[in-house]
């Protein structure tokens, strides 16, 4: 059972050439590679009070900027969770078993790894040493150009991993022991801007609430 549900969430495995950004300093909006600077070793519980402002700004001009992804691939990655701003419900997950499933302990991470037709959301309970990973499809809205991109994703399946792999480091989160979590549920959220190294997004059933992801530049695959 445990090897089946390891087997479950890489089935939709794809491979990702490592990203290259040589110069890339020199084509990002200003803004952009300023909030990339600041979000680079931070997680969402980081950030003092004068901080946030600084970060709201940015991502205030960043979204009235309106980059829109020019296709779903450039969605496509692993992408870290590096700052929530509230909305109005000032939630990120208006859910409570949600909120519980993935608590918000100051030295967790929180991935999201975008393909083509599938999602895998990853949040660490203790670290990389055991982490709860919720899997399933993501679907377009039609979109014509003039508004932001709606993703939907399904969650179809879930599990809880730990840190003992199976196979190559290379890939380590693929081979990870893993035991089935009983999780499913649906969302969307919007994307508002998406650059290189920059993801902002805004959780459709969460309130207004908008997140700020940072890319891993050097993923290659389900990691």
């Amino acid at each position: 059972m445990l090897a089946h549900t390891a087997s479950l969430l890489s089935s939709s495995f794809f491979v990702l050439a490592p990203m290259s950004v040589p110069a890339l300093e020199s084509t990002l909006p200003a803004a952009e590679q300023q909030l990339y600077e600041l979000c680079q070793t931070r997680r969402p519980s980081d950030w003092t009070a004068g901080e946030r402002l600084t970060v709201d700004r940015l991502v205030s001009e960043l979204v009235a900027l309106g980059r829109q992804a020019p296709s779903g691939s450039a969605l496509r990655g692993k992408w870290r969770l590096a700052f929530v701003q509230p909305g109005l419900q000032d939630t990120l997950y208006p859910g409570a078993d949600r909120a519980q499933l993935f608590p918000e302990l100051p030295w967790n991470e929180k991935f999201q790894i975008l393909g083509t037709a599938d999602v895998i959301n990853v949040a660490e309970l203790l670290g990389p040493l055991l982490e709860v990973r919720a899997a399933g499809s993501i679907t377009e809205d039609a979109n014509d150009g003039t508004s932001p991109r709606r993703v939907r994703a399904e969650v179809s399946q879930g599990a809880i991993c730990g840190s003992f792999t199976i196979g190559t480091r290379e890939k380590a989160n693929t081979g990870r022991l893993c035991g089935p979590l009983p999780i499913r549920g649906d969302g969307s959220f919007d994307a508002l801007f998406v650059g290189p190294r920059i993801r902002i997004s805004e959780n459709v059933e969460g309130g207004g609430v908008r997140t700020v992801h940072v890319r891993i530049t050097s993923f290659g695959g389900y990691r």
